[in-house]
């Protein structure tokens, strides 16, 4: 009811305005006409003659903009459009013969001022000056209107982009940190778990390995915050990781291969590589199998990082570690949203063996 009611208000406001508009516009167009009038007759004959073709003009020019130009021309009535402005023109025309030259019985000098109309601002010419002054004006507005609206469309059009883009940001982000509050515990209990088994054997490489679990916890904790992290402490994380899971299982047959010429400061995204390897190993069951295998591989062409990794199928079914980590369709859905078309992802899972090739276009 007030939206309705203030819309009212705001419309009566306009429309006010609008009439004022065109009575100041008329009031000095009649001026006009009684000043070039009084030039040469008399103020009264001025006064007369200009007050009669300023209401000719105004009524010619509002029936043109109110009737004919919104019922035929807007609604491209052509035909119809020039039939009825011949026969306004011929109307008034008529009534100004009639009613001037007839009825009134003018005075000799009303006389000459009529024989002077094809000069002066009296008959056909000024008549259609008219029309086609009004049918330009209603031009104008029309297209003026258009192309106000068309900025309205745009701008709201604009709008509703910047709001879609900044919620989809917003849930990417909050996304993104909920992958990652998925990844960080999962990390961390493997890595204690390796470092409890260490303590537990009294081996004397336990020194070392905490210092490399402590590296991997700061890559956790600290790094792993930010968007992006430099790509040689991902890789730092992935050797950290390979020497832990290789105090699991000394006799295994695992084998890490990383070109030396990977940029170490090329910017990425962090852990998107290392579930792929801790699922190489998780499900691999290479402590637990003979002849088990890990194979990882990292190569570097600008501007794709590829990372390749293997491992050997157990033939039998282990029941171990049934707490899992992110998952591999939680990483799918990071790629998707940090690289997407800009990555390939292959997992090819046989029954002996299982790949993950992961192609990634960095922009350095």
């Amino acid at each position: 009811m007030t939206v309705w009611l203030l819309r009212a208000i705001f419309l009566g406001e306009m429309q006010r305005k609008k009439i004022i508009s065109w009575v100041l516009f008329w009031l000095s167009y009649w001026l006009m006409i009684f000043f070039i009038i009084s030039l040469r007759f008399e103020w009264w004959l001025a006064f007369r003659r200009a007050t009669f073709i300023t209401a000719q003009h105004a009524f010619v020019a509002h029936v043109n903009l109110l009737f004919l130009l919104p019922l035929f021309f807007v609604t491209k009535k052509y035909t119809r459009y020039v039939l009825s402005v011949l026969l306004l023109i011929g109307g008034v025309l008529l009534f100004q013969e009639l009613f001037f030259e007839q009825l009134m019985q003018p005075d000799a000098l009303e006389k000459e001022f009529v024989q002077l109309r094809g000069k002066m601002f009296i008959g056909l010419g000024t008549t259609v000056m008219v029309l086609a002054a009004s049918t330009a004006y209603r031009v104008i507005l029309i297209n003026t209107e258009k192309e106000r609206e068309l900025t309205l469309l745009k701008n709201e059009k604009l709008e509703k982009e910047k709001e879609a883009t900044a919620l989809r940001s917003e849930n990417l982000e909050t996304e993104l940190k909920f992958l990652k509050s998925q990844i960080n515990p999962h990390f961390l209990f493997n890595a204690l778990h390796n470092i409890y088994t260490l303590s537990y054997i009294k081996s004397d490489l336990a020194p070392e390995m905490i210092l490399k679990l402590s590296d991997m916890l700061r890559y956790i904790l600290y790094d792993c915050t930010a968007e992006q992290v430099p790509l040689g402490k991902e890789i730092n994380y992935l050797e950290n990781y390979v020497k832990l899971q290789q105090l699991k299982a000394e006799e295994a047959d695992i084998v890490i291969k990383i070109a030396e010429d990977i940029p170490q400061n090329l910017p990425i995204a962090p852990m998107l590589m290392v579930p792929f390897l801790e699922n190489s190993f998780k499900h691999g069951k290479i402590e637990d199998t003979q002849q088990g295998w890990v194979r990882l591989q990292l190569n570097w062409q600008a501007p794709h990082l590829t990372f390749r990794v293997e491992n050997s199928v157990p033939a039998s079914d282990f029941t171990k570690d049934k707490v899992g980590g992110i998952g591999i369709a939680n990483v799918k859905r990071r790629l998707e949203l940090l690289y997407k078309n800009k990555h390939v992802l292959e997992i090819d899972e046989g029954n002996q063996e299982y790949r993950v090739y992961l192609r990634i276009e960095i922009d350095g």
